[in-house]
């Protein structure tokens, strides 16, 4: 068998010191965050960054949550999303809206205009290459952050995030990662049985994707080859950081989270059925299976097998065998919804949100196993600094 990679031990050292360079040093100021509300008045005001339609989404439901939320800035890479957007605020929470075309900026430094506006919070939704430099940005300036996952497409991207999530909590500031399930009911009183012991003692989980082919937005003749690409980023691995990073993290997370939010000490590649499969192995000898398999005709859905000395649960259907009537389905309830509303409560009530821990950990999780199916061989949790220059640990 070929000699195991190292490539990080994740623990919850500092990284100030190791990432400092991709933060920034301002951020070393621990001062008081930015007052909440404007003087003399009450609005929550949040900046949007990315206005696709996860993006255009996420602001929707910010001022669902709350009637102080004003959306008062957006950026984006190109016109025609952040027109589309605009146009659809607009029209669907009125007063809500408070973005003259003068907070509306466009192309490569937009998002840079959006952090550096007037703002109290704001909404990372543009691509996830694009995120650690936008996330340091964020907290330098003393804003709540609500971050789509994942949280970066690397390990220096994401030795980056973790560095601001440990600036963010010294500086009060609120960070909720955009991982819904962990805020969805269902899904918590599942996990809530789970780890009360309702399946036996927990020793695997199986995680299993079919989906189609990835979505693409047609070619327009105008674009030049590299808009093309920003504007279909997500068949790109090196702007989305590939199907397990980009489109799996949500069923990683929620198997991590059953687990007891553990990292494992390795992950190996394993023969797939047409994609790509990991089996990640804890130090207690438990173990995560991960497959995705893609094709035009099956389909999409996704399966995640909880299985333990006394029975199995489903999380996506909320159901177990081992409890005949066990069934924690919340029909009607949004979990982006409900994830939303913790970030804006959060920063309305002084809170912390879930302080990122949830996005580094699972990001840092699936980058193990794209490494390992990458190698071709197993690849061990190790020092971090062989593969990323110096860092040496996580959070």
């Amino acid at each position: 068998m070929p000699t195991a990679t190292r490539l990080w031990r994740p623990n919850r050292r500092d990284l100030l010191a190791g990432a400092l360079g991709a933060v920034g040093a301002a951020t070393i100021s621990m001062g008081a965050p930015r007052s909440l509300f404007a003087s003399g008045t009450e609005r929550l005001r949040v900046g949007l960054i990315g206005c696709g339609g996860r993006g255009t989404g996420a602001a929707q439901q910010a001022t669902i949550a709350h009637p102080s939320v004003r959306i008062v800035a957006m950026g984006d890479l190109f016109d025609d999303h952040l027109t589309e957007a605009a146009h659809l605020l607009k029209a669907a929470v009125g007063d809500q809206f408070e973005c003259p075309a003068e907070r509306r900026f466009v192309g490569a430094n937009a998002w840079r205009h959006v952090v550096e506006a007037d703002l109290d919070a704001v909404i990372l939704a543009a691509a996830p290459w694009s995120r650690p430099g936008q996330f340091a940005a964020a907290i330098d300036r003393g804003l709540h952050v609500y971050c789509e996952r994942p949280a970066a497409i690397d390990t220096p991207g994401i030795e980056a995030v973790a560095a601001s999530c440990r600036v963010a909590k010294a500086r009060g500031l609120v960070v909720v990662s955009g991982l819904a399930r962990r805020h969805h009911t269902s899904t918590i009183e599942t996990i809530t049985r789970i780890h009360d012991g309702a399946i036996g003692r927990l020793f695997r989980v199986v995680c299993e994707s079919h989906r189609g082919l990835p979505w693409h937005r047609p070619v327009d003749p105008s674009w030049t080859a590299q808009e093309q690409r920003h504007r279909n980023w997500v068949a790109y691995p090196d702007l989305s950081g590939g199907h397990l990073v980009e489109a799996h993290l949500d069923a990683l997370d929620c198997a991590l989270w059953a687990m007891g939010d553990l990292y494992p000490v390795a992950a190996a590649p394993e023969p797939s059925r047409g994609g790509l499969a990991v089996r990640y192995r804890f130090a207690d000898g438990r173990d995560l299976r991960v497959e995705i398999l893609r094709s035009a005709t099956v389909a999409e859905r996704t399966t995640e097998c909880v299985i333990g000395s006394r029975g199995t649960a489903d999380l996506a259907p909320h159901r177990s065998d081992a409890r005949p009537g066990w069934n924690f389905d919340s029909l009607g309830i949004n979990p982006w919804q409900t994830c939303m509303a913790s970030f804006v409560n959060g920063v309305l009530a002084g809170g912390r949100g879930d302080g990122g821990a949830p996005l580094v950990r699972s990001t840092c999780v699936a980058l193990l196993g794209r490494a390992a199916v990458e190698a071709g061989h197993e690849v061990t949790c190790g020092a971090l600094a062989s593969a990323s220059g110096g860092a040496t640990g996580i959070i």
